[in-house]
């Protein structure tokens, strides 16, 4: 591990990261909290993110989970995707069948047969293709501001939004520059107090200056068409998904507009969904206790 990967790992979370390797031959980082017996929950980042993006969540919903009589134990684990993180970073085609037989394939190391998902934005996405590609895995999905329900395939493959597509507008050189990424970062949260600090955004640079991640975001950006639910076809099988499902989203998501909420609704009519007032891009972060809260007592129904 190369001296900056051991710094990001060292203020990636309060939790010692975990690896395991997958019969791939990929190397995965994690972390865990709660009984390795309880029911899982398996937590999944965005684009551009880490499982540091669940730092709010991991340890507390698994506490949660044990301090209340009305609440079941949970093991509660978070994982960096293949391409970022800590996680290994090959050379390759990268899609949603891709991600997807990556979570199955971690899933399978770990032991886990059944288990409740959740990702956020990027992760909801590949989620949504998990569920619908290895649905007797799944038990209940929770979608943290997903971008799966994007309405125009013009705007997905020609946008020069940093979120989506950064090496559309910015070279991997120009992204690992703080101030980029600090610009970047603003029309995330509603609450500027939620943005990373000085020091947690020079660290983030300097993971970007690895060669390995500078290569798996210009192999992202390449393959975008393969990671589109719509462009894929996979938007046209969420019916498919029969297990329950619960959506947030945040009133002042400048990254995915509520509006996107309003198209997901379409496609999952029986879901239950949270609309927070006061919030960005992130619920789970900016709204954590009240996501806590209402996710495991979804998973109690």
């Amino acid at each position: 591990m190369s001296k900056i990967e051991t710094r990001f790992e060292a203020q990636a979370t309060n939790l010692k990261p975990k690896f395991v390797t997958l019969s791939s031959g990929i190397r995965v980082c994690y972390v865990e909290a709660g009984p390795p017996d309880a029911p899982a929950l398996l937590l999944t980042h965005g684009f551009l993110g880490s499982l540091q993006d669940w730092r709010y969540n991991t340890t507390a919903l698994a506490e949660l989970s044990q301090s209340e009589a009305n609440f079941q134990p949970r093991r509660v684990i978070a994982l960096d995707w293949v391409g970022f993180g800590l996680t290994d970073k090959p050379a390759t085609t990268y899609s949603l069948d891709y991600f997807a037989h990556f979570l199955k394939d971690f899933a399978d190391r770990l032991g886990l047969q059944q288990f409740d998902l959740g990702g956020h934005s990027m992760g909801g996405k590949h989620n949504l293709a998990f569920a619908i590609l290895y649905p007797q895995y799944v038990r209940k999905l929770v979608l943290s501001a997903t971008d799966g329900f994007i309405q125009d395939p013009k705007w997905i493959t020609q946008t020069t939004n940093w979120y989506f597509r950064p090496l559309a507008y910015l070279s991997t050189v120009a992204l690992a520059q703080p101030s980029v990424i600090r610009a970047s970062l603003k029309p995330v949260f509603f609450d500027p107090k939620f943005l990373p600090d000085d020091e947690q955004i020079n660290e983030a640079a300097l993971a970007l200056h690895l060669p390995a991640y500078r290569a798996s975001l210009r192999a992202l950006n390449r393959d975008y068409a393969r990671l589109s639910m719509r462009q894929t076809g996979l938007i046209n099988r969420v019916s498919e998904i029969k297990v329950p499902v619960q959506v947030f989203w945040g009133l002042q998501d400048h990254v995915l507009e509520v509006s996107n909420a309003e198209v997901a609704k379409q496609y999952l009519p029986h879901a239950e969904f949270h609309l927070f007032d006061n919030c960005g891009h992130c619920p789970h972060i900016e709204r954590s206790e009240e996501f806590n809260r209402l996710v495991l007592e979804f998973l109690e129904k």
